[in-house]
């Protein structure tokens, strides 16, 4: 009944002749294009999923916020979806494959509030004291994991009216903008995010980025299927195709080629490792 509420069709056709994939418009690591996977770095993973799917089935797309998408995972609808953040949160939530190493999230801030941001003497913001501060106000996406301490550091700090979440279905360039017309004073993203937006927006040089004290360690884009006995044979398919795609030398590109060059040096270590992890199947959560 829930698969034909949320994708128009019957539970059982889905299992038969076609594969469901939900979708979120956060480019330039998801770039949905007229209702599809676009040229986004996670959507060229899909699109490389997509071809090596064992049966011949027609795929179906659906673009929603991430409040949607993981109230219908927990639901068990029989949808993957492309962007989720490995966290143990999301773990318990879904079955997990991992498809890229991220670097931290940071703070994307307006210029013209850094004097009201509480810094650390190794030049990164005091989290805790910033959602708590009434001279700052922030907003950040609802439903949207951010990495565990961030996670964890949200849920444990008192913050009221000065923190507010929006539902919006993009993730970041509403909220940059929101930013740069003065609505909020700052959120928290990827610097690769706002680099991305900053081209084509000059609005958005009034913004920057800045560490967290908490966020100082790369994070993990996973494709998510819902905790069923479906779910776990879908993301095992998923699983074995992402590990035979990601033993291509370019298939960390369609991610990288996005990122600052700091912040591919600083964590160039680390992205090896994961890679090579990735390409011998040790990418997933069942």
């Amino acid at each position: 009944m829930l698969c034909s509420l949320v994708f128009g069709l019957l539970c059982h056709s889905v299992r038969a002749e076609s594969m469901s994939w939900w979708l979120t418009d956060f480019p330039p690591y998801s770039i949905p294009e007229n209702g599809e996977p676009g040229s986004g770095a996670v959507d060229l993973v899909l699109h490389g999923v997509m071809a090596a799917w064992p049966e011949k089935i027609t795929h179906q797309f659906r673009i929603a916020n991430t409040s949607r998408i993981w109230t219908s995972i927990d639901a068990g609808t029989e949808a993957c979806y492309t962007s989720a953040l490995h966290t143990p949160q999301r773990a318990r939530q879904a079955y997990l494959s991992d498809v890229f190493i991220l670097p931290p999230i940071q703070l994307i801030v307006r210029k013209d509030r850094l004097e009201q941001v509480p810094m650390n003497a190794n030049g990164e913001v005091q989290f805790a004291a910033l959602i708590s501060r009434r001279d700052i106000n922030g907003v950040l996406v609802s439903g949207r994991a951010y990495g565990t301490e961030l996670d964890a550091a949200l849920a444990g700090t008192p913050h009221g009216e000065n923190l507010t979440f929006s539902g919006s279905k993009v993730l970041g360039a509403n909220l940059f903008k929101m930013i740069a017309a003065g609505r909020a004073d700052y959120t928290l993203d990827y610097d690769f995010i706002l680099a991305y937006q900053m081209k084509d927006a000059a609005a958005l040089d009034v913004l920057t980025t800045l560490p967290i004290d908490v966020a100082n360690t790369p994070l993990v884009g996973s494709f998510a299927c819902p905790r069923t006995l479906w779910g776990q044979k879908m993301i095992e398919r998923i699983d074995h195709i992402v590990s035979q795609l990601a033993q291509n030398a370019r298939y960390r590109d369609q991610f990288e080629r996005w990122l600052l060059p700091g912040t591919k040096a600083r964590y160039a270590a680390k992205f090896d490792q994961f890679y090579k992890s990735r390409s011998k199947n040790q990418g997933s959560n069942h």
